[in-house]
């Protein structure tokens, strides 16, 4: 009798509840009658306006507003016109570099290149026993510098040939003469004859072959006297 009396109660409320809850809703046919009636409410049985539902994009974030930003920033990208004639040179310009790119990465691996600048003076060490085979290596020694070091050791000898190389590259600089690494120092003073510098030259060019070929040995005073007649032709060239 307990049961019988808890599944009666138990139906009367469920029939209750489902009145309750069919009571609150609209038919179609009210819907109708509702929206002919009353204009203004045109919306009851549409979803919410567009601009108040989320976008259904991989995040689930961005909302109508951003979507419209997006549409329209491409609607402005698609209306940009470049001109054919701009964007083949543009096309040009990015295979040279991407090829000039590449090649640098090829030296790179294979060689190894100073990107130092290259009018970057190499100095060449003047000796006893060095040669200059061009005027070139002529142009790579600094004269001064090498002198002063050589009169610090006391080494006149050197500083007569230093200074006489210094001689043939100012007269290679004035187009007075041509260097060959085979031409005698009397080459230079024949190629040099009839120049208004050719008499100082050959007397430098004495005092150079008795200093440096007869291994003359000269002291500081003696050295003085050379190296005025060698200052003397250089400030005139």
């Amino acid at each position: 009798m307990k049961y019988i009396l808890f599944t009666l109660l138990l139906l009367t409320t469920y029939s209750s509840y489902s009145q309750e809850k069919t009571s609150g809703k609209i038919t179609e046919q009210e819907t109708k009658t509702l929206k002919k009636n009353e204009p203004q409410l045109w919306y009851v049985d549409e979803l919410p306006p567009y601009k108040y539902r989320k976008t259904k994009d991989s995040l689930g974030r961005l909302d109508s507003l951003k979507r419209a930003q997006k549409e329209q920033r491409e609607r402005v990208f698609d209306n940009l016109e470049i001109p054919a004639g701009l964007f083949e040179i543009l096309k040009w310009v990015f295979y040279i570099l991407l090829a000039l790119g590449v090649g640098m990465l090829i030296l790179k691996g294979n060689f190894s290149f100073n990107l130092s600048p290259k009018n970057k003076k190499i100095d060449i060490v003047v000796t006893e026993t060095s040669n200059i085979e061009s005027a070139e290596q002529l142009g790579q020694i600094s004269f001064q510098g090498q002198i002063n070091e050589a009169e610090n050791q006391e080494n006149y000898r050197l500083a007569t040939r230093i200074y006489y190389l210094w001689t043939l590259k100012k007269l290679i600089d004035n187009q007075l003469i041509s260097f060959h690494k085979r031409k005698t120092n009397q080459d230079y003073c024949n190629e040099l004859k009839g120049n208004k510098h050719s008499e100082e030259f050959n007397q430098c060019t004495n005092i150079y072959n008795h200093v440096w070929f007869g291994e003359f040995n000269i002291d500081q005073d003696i050295y003085q006297k050379v190296k005025s007649d060698f200052n003397q032709l250089l400030e005139k060239l």
